[in-house]
């Protein structure tokens, strides 16, 4: 889709006036339709149930690492949205990837019910678009549940 709206409003540059009407048109159409809302099926491992660790690991804190041994230098973001040291690989951790999710007006569902008839991932699994199951807690994806 998005090609499509960048294919028509590069239409508005061209002088031909029948291309830059269909094009207007378009877009018109487009800004006047509601937003798509995807849904992000998210399996991740259950929140600890003796709770979380008291503090991190290590009291020093995460290493700064600035180049990788080769000396490609690292990701450097502008911002992250989660506290370092914080689980982010079970439920209520969400990857880190709620808010990001969310803001762009998509639907976050994170679960650790994936096994049985009726479990929460296969109730969430027929409308979702996007699933995403971590390798050493599996979430699989059978010809049956995607039928």
């Amino acid at each position: 889709m998005l090609r499509s709206t960048v294919a028509s409003l590069r239409a508005l540059r061209n002088p031909n006036p029948t291309k830059i009407h269909a094009a207007q048109a378009y877009c018109r159409s487009f800004r006047s339709s509601s937003a798509m809302t995807n849904k992000v099926l998210c399996v991740l491992y259950p929140d600890p149930t003796t709770g979380y660790p008291p503090k991190y690991p290590r009291d020093d804190g995460i290493p700064a690492i600035e180049k990788y041994p080769d000396g490609m230098t690292t990701p450097s973001p502008n911002a992250i949205d989660y506290n370092p040291g914080e689980l982010l690989g079970c439920v209520s951790g969400g990857l880190g990837l709620r808010r990001f999710v969310e803001d762009a007006g998509h639907e976050f569902v994170v679960t650790a019910d994936k096994d049985g008839e009726g479990c929460e991932f296969e109730q969430h699994l027929k409308d979702a678009h996007y699933v995403i199951s971590q390798p050493f807690y599996p979430a699989y994806l059978t010809k049956e549940r995607i039928g």
